[in-house]
């Protein structure tokens, strides 16, 4: 059964009942695939397992057992790979100033999950900016037309057309 869900995760669905006690094959369905993590009983989940599966796929987070959810080492592992995490982390990833800091500096493109206060921050846009440029797209029409923020995008990017 091992090299079973060491190739196929998902088919832990199948047999989790006969095999609810055996953490090794436990953790190669979800090293496979992360969603198991939704399925097994949370006392045996590892933060060790819980940040292989979050790193392997980020939007994993999804399934992550609550008392794990807030360990700001899964969270940022898993903004990483994806925004779309965001959705699954606890309200103040998406409201603490400190903590949207540290959120855009994994992944900038997460402003688009931000309200639009964030999204006008000149602070937040720099932020988000430096570590990806595709977030120029997400921040405030204002802060598009800021001219030193044009500036930084021509001159680093080599982006905008509306630069002298």
């Amino acid at each position: 059964m091992l090299e079973v869900v060491q190739k196929h995760g998902a088919i832990l669905t199948e047999v989790y009942g006969r095999y609810r006690d055996d953490k090794e094959i436990i953790y190669a369905a979800v090293r496979n695939c992360p969603r198991m993590m939704a399925i097994v009983d949370t006392s045996i989940l590892s933060k060790d397992l819980v940040l292989t599966a979050v790193d392997q796929k980020g939007s994993s987070l999804e399934y992550v057992p609550d008392k794990l959810k807030t360990d700001p080492d899964i969270i940022f592992t898993a903004l990483k790979h994806g925004f779309s995490s965001l959705d699954h982390t606890p309200d103040e990833y998406r409201t603490s100033p400190l903590l949207i800091r540290k959120v855009l500096g994994v992944n900038g493109l997460c402003i688009c999950k931000l309200n639009n206060s964030f999204k006008s921050n000149k602070e937040m846009a720099w932020i988000a900016l430096k570590q990806n440029p595709m977030a120029y797209q997400l921040i405030s029409k204002d802060l598009q037309a800021d001219e030193e923020i044009l500036r930084y995008m021509y001159n680093v990017y080599g982006i905008s057309d509306k630069i002298n």
